[in-house]
């Protein structure tokens, strides 16, 4: 994959393709499209590679949020140190199914971690707005933080599986480690 970005200003322009069926001859023609995709000169921009199966590559995909590092007018590393400071959330249940009936519940609990997983984040004291896949569809349920947990309980009277979150990577800005699965059933 490549990552643009304009010399000027040493701003960020985009990410390109996949930089394994490409070679250096293909440069110019990026640099051409480029100019003619977000307006200047081909001369002003600058295209790093990044291998298309490392960690890196893994990042951006996932949508990590970066910085260009430059050195005189060529982007020559990419800085996640932005995203790397972000929250964690870490989510779990107190068991893998429940009835639906809408009177059996299920116990979702909700923990901040620091950035570095250290440990709860026990200055997070926010709500947030989580994403559920359930057997109804899409639906956000809110969590209110005191000490960065929080617990909910849930009900249903449709069978079906559930998975919290229903967004893999992160929900706003806090990253996501874990994503569980459970099931509601019929009696």
């Amino acid at each position: 994959m490549f990552v643009a970005g304009r010399k000027s200003n040493h701003s960020f322009i985009e990410v390109l393709g996949q930089s394994s069926s490409m070679s250096d001859e293909w440069f110019p023609k990026i640099k051409n499209a480029l100019a003619a995709n977000h307006g200047g000169s081909e001369s002003d921009f600058s295209i790093y590679t990044v291998a298309d199966n490392s960690a890196t590559a893994g990042r951006i995909s996932k949508g990590d949020v970066f910085t260009l590092i430059w050195t005189n007018d060529d982007i020559t590393s990419l800085d996640f140190s932005a995203e790397d400071a972000k929250l964690w959330i870490q989510i779990s249940a107190d068991k893998n199914s429940f009835i639906a009936d809408n009177m059996e519940t299920i116990l979702i609990t909700v923990s901040i971690l620091k950035a570095d997983k250290s440990g709860v984040d026990t200055t997070f004291n926010e709500n947030v707005d989580i994403p559920f896949f359930t057997p109804e569809g899409a639906k956000k349920y809110r969590f209110y933080f005191v000490s960065g947990v929080s617990s909910k309980l849930i009900k249903s009277d449709v069978a079906g599986k559930w998975d919290v979150p229903s967004e893999p990577y992160r929900i706003g800005l806090l990253r996501v480690d874990t994503r569980i699965s459970f099931e509601s059933i019929l009696a």
